[in-house]
């Protein structure tokens, strides 16, 4: 593989097309912080991802280690996440049998225990897959 820098920066975009630079040097410098930090969705920072992805017309899968994270995870976004963004006129609309939302009508994520998270994966062209650590 050539070195980021050799390469032009519709090349970059080509390879990594979630990024967006106007600028060769920043479009690097988010690539190089991307490979030093893997992402590890948690408690910790679960709303704070939900939230970032917001403007965006993302379908995120979260896969959970069993139902009851699943339950909990989706408990904790109405109870603690949904009352904010209604605050800031942000439309929620969610379902607590399949755990989905859909907010703002752009963004939809649904939280999945591994046991069904294959055969959830098929249901919808899902854009993004995340696994809750």
């Amino acid at each position: 593989m050539k070195n980021l820098n050799e390469l032009s920066l519709k090349e970059l975009r080509e390879l990594y097309p979630d990024i967006k630079s106007t600028s060769k040097a920043n479009f690097i410098f988010q690539v190089e912080e991307r490979v030093e930090k893997p992402f590890t969705l948690n408690h910790e920072n679960l709303l704070e991802y939900i939230a970032s992805k917001i403007n965006t017309r993302e379908k995120i899968l979260i896969k959970c280690e069993d139902s009851l994270t699943a339950d909990e995870l989706f408990y904790n976004c109405q109870y603690r996440f949904f009352p904010k963004l209604n605050e800031k006129g942000i439309t929620v609309l969610a379902s607590d049998r399949r755990r989905d939302m859909h907010i703002n009508g752009t963004l939809y994520v649904r939280f999945s225990c591994k046991n069904l998270y294959e055969h959830v994966k098929k249901l919808i062209n899902y854009t993004t897959f995340e696994e809750f650590v």
